[in-house]
């Protein structure tokens, strides 16, 4: 699903994201289980977040550390809709496939290629900021 898409999806709905890894940020431990976010890249050039939960995070450690690295191109799947947070996070339905053989990820190469040759942070440092100023509101609750 495109993620402009998602965002119009209500609370807590499952979806379905394919997209370029451009960021990994710091692993966390909310409630003591482990959780990192990813930043996602569409073929629209459209940002989103996805929320990695321990069971995806420790069966796949290596290769989220590679996917960083080499932009890699992930699907996943049955992740479920955050609209407080404005993420994606992941289920105990959810599974991540790295460098899928699907046919949307043929689109994505061109622009995977564009960043590993010319790295834009800019625009990424610019959305994580506004992301955390929004977190910042809701949870100061």
């Amino acid at each position: 699903m495109p993620f402009h898409e998602v965002y119009q999806q209500p609370h807590k709905t499952f979806v379905d994201v394919i997209g370029i890894v451009l960021h990994l940020e710091p692993l966390k431990h909310i409630g003591g289980r482990p959780y990192r976010e990813a930043v996602l890249m569409d073929s629209r050039w459209d940002l989103i977040i996805v929320g990695v939960w321990t069971d995806l995070l420790q069966r796949n450690a290596l290769r989220w550390s590679l996917a960083r690295v080499d932009k890699n191109i992930i699907i996943g799947t049955l992740l479920r809709c955050n609209h407080k947070h404005r993420c994606l996070e992941t289920s105990d339905h959810s599974t991540i496939h790295f460098n899928p053989d699907h046919h949307t990820k043929y689109r994505l190469k061109t622009i995977r290629r564009s960043l590993i040759d010319n790295p834009r942070s800019r625009f990424i440092d610019k959305f994580l900021e506004n992301r955390r100023a929004h977190l910042a509101t809701v949870t100061s609750d």
